[in-house]
């Protein structure tokens, strides 16, 4: 019989089986074996103790590396920034590595320039596992598209928020801060206050809405 040998054969040889050897000595599907050392509910009871048994017989080592691997365990962070040009955002930015760092992550930067292509080829790594997840600084997604985008993947807004999107943010009231900057001066006697800014690095959603009408 094919499984009796094959499980003779293995115990006989010191080396580590992969699971689509399991499959075969349980002649089963890859998924299969997969979806049982998973503990999914979906696999029938008969189905799920005739995998155990072979995988015990076998003395078969599920491969948690590879697991991890799969399951998007990178421990890199990717962090997206329209430009590399401004002090504020190298501040927020050591901040972030020294967060990141003490718990045992990486963090990548990348500019996208404001450019919605360049973000979305960034956005992709998350879809291929090469990142765990991303940190934006800005956006030039939809709303919509970074709705979806947060339902699957751990994604932050750093900064500056895009007005209507439900993703999480960290960042400080831009409005609040700009009304109390011009209050204060208007307070001191001035009437002719400029404002000098990055275009990018003032957002419609907070920035801009803070400054019209002053």
């Amino acid at each position: 019989m094919f499984y009796n040998s094959l499980v003779n054969d293995y115990k006989k040889v010191a080396f580590m089986l992969t699971i689509k050897e399991v499959a075969q000595a349980a002649n089963v599907s890859v998924a299969t074996v997969s979806r049982v050392l998973n503990h999914d509910k979906r696999v029938a009871l008969k189905t799920k103790e005739h995998v155990l048994k072979v995988v015990k017989e076998l003395d078969y080592t599920p491969n948690t590396l590879g697991r991890n691997l799969r399951v998007s365990a990178t421990k890199k962070i990717l962090v997206l920034l329209p430009s590399v040009f401004n002090q504020f955002f190298s501040s927020v930015m050591q901040g972030i590595e020294e967060s990141v760092q003490t718990r045992g992550y990486q963090v990548m930067m990348s500019t996208t320039r404001s450019d919605p292509q360049i973000e979305q080829s960034y956005i992709e790594f998350l879809y291929n596992k090469s990142i765990d997840g991303i940190i934006f600084f800005n956006s030039e997604q939809t709303p919509e598209a970074i709705d979806r985008l947060s339902k699957k993947y751990p994604i932050t807004f750093c900064i500056s928020s895009l007005e209507g999107a439900k993703a999480s943010t960290v960042t400080i009231d831009n409005v609040r801060a700009a009304y109390d900057a011009v209050s204060s001066l208007i307070q001191a006697g001035h009437r002719k206050i400029a404002l000098v800014y990055e275009p990018e690095a003032l957002t419609e959603s907070s920035g801009a809405r803070a400054t019209k009408g002053r």
